[in-house]
């Protein structure tokens, strides 16, 4: 049974999921991790899920919460998956 789009993005483990399961298993709001990071919340809120991250904050984000870099690069954004999707591209 093929899945559709909306199934395929839910079940995948995107940057953004990620980095909120991450938070949440650290017992951090993105909010609080954005504060104690000196990172801009709300552009970083908004560009996150949709815009790869400099690797200079990716260092600084899996450090903060105890993770694997390879693991949170290795992750696409929602809109690289989508447009994964959209190509015929996705094997997931």
């Amino acid at each position: 049974m093929t899945k559709t789009k909306q199934e395929i993005i839910n079940e995948t483990m995107t940057v953004d999921k990620f980095v909120k399961q991450k938070c949440k298993e650290k017992g951090v709001s993105l909010k609080q991790m954005c504060n104690e990071l000196n990172i801009p919340y709300n552009p970083f809120k908004s560009n996150y899920h949709v815009k790869r991250m400099k690797y200079a904050r990716a260092i600084k984000i899996a450090s903060y919460l105890n993770c694997n870099l390879g693991d949170l690069l290795a992750k696409p954004t929602k809109a690289e998956l989508e447009q994964l999707i959209d190509s015929g591209e996705w094997k997931g």
